[in-house]
């Protein structure tokens, strides 16, 4: 009606007896130190910026499952406008690369960063406010999943996805398995660095979609299956890979959010209809195959995309789960 005033209500928060874990009455033993303090930081090169942790206090909080979080306060209006900025011109530190001492590798502190501890997620109370949890991040290892109840599930899919990735050699009734960079028709991203014949004839690096992607050209874009090897064992490979990475997410993905962010996550994707990949349950929607080899930095082999970038289309309200696999061995120095 004309004149009257109009204003959206305000969100009634959840309540936080709703989303807490039971079964942690008894806490573990500390995960690490009750604070994390960043080293002194480093001067940028003109026009870029380096990372820049705060202080991290070490709390239990029962609406994750492994209990123990880090957490800093995160105040708005003081902050966003900074970290935008920060992230758009953001380079790598100094000391990322490990110096050889003594026949080992040894990491330095990394100016501005604490190293995140294994299995700990690290939390930004939004405002100072305990009842606004926003996880920014969570590190896992085999190790470190190995006191939840599923780590045999964890452990048996981790052993398929490497076999998957790396490829092994046929044993029993299990034939061989082609390592995935050389299935026949693999195609990298337009957006994929140009390879580099210098280096190999025969070089796999680049960047792959696996999954879904999106055509544009209608409104927002259409999801579409990406356009990937097509030979039968390259469908079952991927197809198997994709159905293995949607199980690891649905097992580690809790352990590093909270309950009601994990809840608010599949809220969305059920309720928007949102297309995952792998298995039928809310999920990942989209895989990116990153291979680099040679000793020589993503941003060499793998161009814009191994280089640090912002992403105006990711999704504010999902996490992503990033698969490190290292496929090296003994060393001969």
């Amino acid at each position: 009606m004309a004149g009257v005033p109009f204003s959206l209500p305000t969100p009634i928060p959840p309540s936080r007896d709703e989303f807490i874990y039971s079964g942690l009455d008894s806490k573990p033993p500390k995960p690490g130190p009750d604070m994390l303090f960043p080293p002194p930081s480093a001067e940028p090169p003109s026009g870029r910026s380096y990372p820049q942790s705060p202080i991290w206090h070490l709390v239990w909080d029962n609406r994750y499952q492994g209990g123990w979080i880090y957490q800093a306060d995160y105040h708005i209006k003081d902050r966003l406008v900074i970290d935008k900025d920060r992230m758009s011109t953001v380079s790598t530190p100094p000391n990322i690369v490990p110096n050889r001492r003594d026949g080992r590798y040894i990491g330095d502190p990394i100016p501005g960063m604490v190293e995140m501890i294994a299995g700990v997620p690290y939390v930004f109370y939004l405002d100072g406010d305990p009842n606004r949890p926003y996880t920014m991040g969570c590190s896992h290892t085999l190790a470190s999943l190995q006191r939840f109840n599923d780590w045999q599930y964890i452990l048996e899919l981790s052993v398929q996805l490497a076999k998957l990735a790396w490829g092994c050699k046929a044993h029993g009734n299990t034939p061989e398995i082609p390592r995935l960079c050389n299935l026949n028709g693999l195609k990298r991203n337009d957006r994929s660095a140009p390879v580099d014949p210098k280096l190999s004839v025969d070089n796999k690096d680049g960047s792959y979609s696996l999954a879904n992607t999106v055509s544009k050209g209608e409104g927002l874009g259409v999801v579409v299956p990406a356009s990937q090897a097509n030979t039968t064992p390259a469908r079952q490979q991927i197809g198997a890979l994709l159905a293995i990475l949607h199980k690891l997410y649905r097992a580690i993905m809790p352990k590093s959010t909270s309950k009601f962010e994990m809840a608010m996550a599949d809220f969305h994707s059920n309720y928007n209809n949102v297309v995952s990949f792998g298995g039928p349950e809310p999920g990942p929607t989209s895989c990116q195959y990153n291979n680099s080899s040679h000793g020589k930095s993503l941003r060499e082999l793998l161009g814009h995309q191994g280089f640090w970038h912002p992403d105006n289309l990711d999704d504010k309200t999902r996490y992503t789960l990033f698969v490190l696999l290292l496929h090296v061995g003994p060393s001969k120095l």
